[in-house]
């Protein structure tokens, strides 16, 4: 009894062995495909506000503190904005373009005028809709004359990127009067020119009233600079009573300046570029214009 039940143990255990190896899974004898290894997802970027744990401020922060105009106010829940991988805001921007017109030299200061960031959008947005809104900007120079003014700095935002526009020499323009043109006038010039030629390539005269955007991506912006071009065009027949085609007004994109390589610093270089400026207004954008 004792010696069958041994030698029933070893069946069972014998067949429990074999089971289990048809059970698992055939091995391919086949060479495998290569393993493709997964980048590493990198490090979650620190948070500066979250190490430091700053103490909420009780009031907005004002700059300039006191006997100045246009003013910028900077919240504590714009701090975060400042963290590795955020993007700037509104404040921030109109923060910092408002300290390098502040710190710049007495000779240049009246040589440069400084939209905040919430120009372009008022003149572009309505109610959320898209459009051209003259009328909703045309007293934030009541007290400017942009053609007696070298450069106009424009910070845009679309569509979370931050750039800017640099617009100089509307003091060269010609005082040409205004003339509405019908659209009868201006079809049958169409007809008698139905086939425009090319334009010859452009060279960028330094001298010339011009409109440079300076992006971080290298991105160009000609819808953004046909809207300037309209906004010089109205500021001027309502302020001066002149015109200005569009012809008279080139457009152009930076080349050869840092550009970002995240997508988030866009905001980061729009200021640098702006610091940059102010040092020497003139000779940064005659060497924007030559390159």
């Amino acid at each position: 009894m004792q010696g069958g039940g041994v030698k029933q143990d070893e069946t069972e255990t014998e067949s429990r062995y074999f089971q289990s190896l048809l059970d698992e899974p055939r091995r391919s004898t086949r060479p495998s495909k290569p393993v493709k290894l997964r980048s590493p997802t990198p490090p979650k970027p620190v948070r500066w506000t979250e190490v430091n744990q700053i103490e909420r401020w009780s009031h907005s922060v004002v700059y300039p503190p006191e006997g100045a105009t246009r003013r910028v106010t900077v919240d504590f829940q714009d701090l975060e904005r400042l963290d590795e991988g955020e993007l700037l805001n509104d404040n921030i921007i109109s923060f910092a373009l408002r300290q390098a017109e502040e710190n710049m030299a007495p000779e240049h200061k009246d040589k440069v005028h400084f939209f905040n960031s919430f120009f372009y959008e008022a003149l572009t947005k309505k109610n959320g809709k898209k459009g051209f809104f003259y009328e909703a900007v045309q007293r934030w120079t009541k007290n400017k004359d942009l053609f007696n003014i070298p450069y106009i700095v424009v910070p845009i935002n679309i569509d979370l990127h931050w750039f800017v526009a640099i617009i100089c020499n509307l003091n060269t323009l010609a005082r040409t009067p205004a003339i509405t043109i019908d659209d009868e006038e201006d079809n049958t010039e169409m007809l008698d020119n139905p086939t425009p030629a090319p334009p010859p390539p452009r060279k960028f005269d330094i001298n010339a009233p011009t409109i440079i955007s300076l992006d971080s991506l290298g991105l160009a912006h000609s819808g953004e600079t046909r809207n300037l071009k309209d906004y010089i065009n109205a500021e001027a027949e309502s302020k001066r009573g002149m015109a200005v085609a569009s012809k008279d007004l080139q457009g152009m994109t930076a080349k050869g300046i840092p550009e970002q390589t995240n997508f988030c610093d866009c905001g980061v270089y729009l200021v640098g570029y702006i610091q940059e400026f102010v040092k020497d207004p003139k000779k940064f954008v005659n060497k924007v214009l030559q390159r």
